[in-house]
């Protein structure tokens, strides 16, 4: 494990930060504007108590975090689910993707989860393959994947979430 300034780190990687006094590993976002890029960062590790409260947290540009090399969201190989059916989605609500899943749709990968109290926007969607935010990606959604956090010596351990 390495450490780098925020600004550093790739989106869509696994950092390690510590947050309220407990160490988590994160999904490193980012959010690109018109004259500067806003850093965030997704808890994963441990994972909030429930996931669909999974939330952006912002980053300080100047932030130094550990990155975790060899680990990435694992998307299950199984068939998709569909959206809003999965395990761990709300009773009765099988309309649409919730917060904390993991779907596909033309353009790629991402995770759904709650925007800042401080934006305009309620959800936010974190690609995963760049990290990026993106607006309004629930169009032609093609299915909701179960997901975990893995590193390369995890080898099939842990389970898959959402």
């Amino acid at each position: 494990m390495s450490r780098n300034c925020i600004c550093n780190i790739p989106g869509g990687t696994i950092v390690v930060t510590e947050l309220e006094g407990v160490e988590v590993r994160c999904l490193k976002a980012q959010r690109i504007g018109r004259d500067y890029v806003h850093y965030y960062l997704v808890p994963l590790d441990p994972p909030p108590a429930d996931l669909h409260s999974l939330r952006l947290i912002y980053a300080d540009p100047d932030s130094v975090l550990t990155v975790v090399r060899d680990a990435a969201i694992e998307i299950a190989p199984a068939e998709p689910v569909e959206p809003g059916l999965s395990e761990l989605a709300a009773p009765g609500s099988n309309h649409g993707v919730e917060v904390g899943d993991v779907f596909a749709n033309q353009t790629g990968h991402f995770l759904k989860v709650f925007d800042t109290a401080k934006t305009e926007r309620y959800h936010a969607y974190v690609d995963l393959a760049s990290g990026l935010i993106r607006p309004r990606q629930e169009r032609n959604v093609t299915g909701v994947f179960r997901w975990r956090l893995a590193t390369h010596s995890d080898e099939g351990a842990g389970d898959y979430m959402s």
